[in-house]
């Protein structure tokens, strides 16, 4: 089990790629390569291992509980209302990062126009589609 939590930390950093190169292209041309790398990496790994380093004190002081129920019981029930709302946030990113991939896996076919409202919008709502199948069929169901 633990060898899969480094496998998960280590894949949750080398998926970021796909941001870093998104939103790199509107900095000014004279932007530090080095600086930017190595302050978009330091942003990564920090909240990595602080997200790690929370859940790993909630799992040791409340380990009969889940992540989400101890999350709850210690810091109340606002706690999973900003957790939600973050995680909004953070899968519409995803969907349209992946989007992006899948436009341009498609694009070795046919080529599409970039001002139509269906190329930018089917991808992204096939790509959140997914991610919420994925993560609702890996949620294991708790039956008492």
């Amino acid at each position: 089990m633990f060898l899969a939590g480094i496998a998960l930390l280590v894949i949750d950093l080398l998926s970021y790629g796909p941001f870093v190169s998104d939103y790199t292209r509107y900095l000014p041309a004279g932007t530090s390569g080095r600086r930017l790398f190595w302050g978009i990496y330091a942003g990564s790994v920090l909240a990595t291992l602080f997200s790690c380093g929370v859940g790993a004190y909630l799992g040791a002081l409340l380990p009969a509980l889940g992540p989400v129920a101890a999350t709850g019981r210690v810091s109340g029930s606002w706690a999973l209302v900003i957790l939600a709302l973050s995680l909004i946030d953070a899968n519409t990113v995803s969907a349209y990062t992946g989007s992006f991939q899948v436009i341009a896996l498609g694009s070795m076919w046919r080529r599409f126009r970039a001002e139509s409202v269906s190329v930018r919008l089917v991808p992204f709502v096939l790509v959140m589609a997914a991610g919420v199948l994925t993560a609702y069929l890996g949620v294991p169901v708790v039956r008492h």
